[in-house]
């Protein structure tokens, strides 16, 4: 426009370039902040109850035991020992989980079209469980055990363990 002067100073596209950079600097300088500080409270935590870390964590004595080893372990074997057996336990138990899972869900999917309103309806049900993340279950059935088994051992209609 002819008659606008154009005005000069801290509103132009250079003064926003300029202040993106100055932003991008703090929010990096307080990320860096925020890791800088939870490294040193971790690293005195970890000191302060004895905890291992670094590279050599590998070759120290792990000092705990694994439940159901599926290969002979001792708490006084290494931590790479330890995750090796960890892991060997884990592809121990998949196939058969594999397998399981492959006839439960060919069995809910077979079940939907099934004539039968409550096998239909109860297949329906469980598989509009699969779409719903693991946590968010667990959130809400442990609740209700709780208070099931809390109401058990009040009511004495506990298990019985005999020796």
């Amino acid at each position: 426009m002819p008659g606008r002067a154009r005005r000069s100073g801290a509103t132009g596209r250079g003064a926003a370039a300029f202040r993106g950079l100055v932003y991008q600097i703090i929010a990096i300088a307080l990320i860096g902040l925020v890791v800088w500080f939870s490294h040193t409270t971790r690293r005195k935590t970890c000191v302060v109850r004895g905890i291992q870390s670094g590279f050599g964590l590998p070759e120290h004595a792990a000092g705990f035991d694994i439940g159901e080893p599926l290969f002979n372990y001792d708490a006084l074997d290494r931590n790479w020992r330890a995750f090796l057996v960890g892991i060997g336990n884990t592809l121990a138990g998949r196939d058969h989980r594999i397998v399981m899972t492959t006839v439960l869900g060919a069995l809910l999917g077979i079940g939907r079209f099934s004539r039968n309103a409550l096998v239909r309806d109860s297949a329906t049900a469980m598989s509009s469980c699969s779409n719903i993340p693991v946590l968010l279950q667990l959130l809400n059935v442990v609740p209700g055990v709780h208070r099931a088994a809390a109401g058990s051992v009040r009511s004495g209609e506990g298990f019985e363990c005999s020796t």
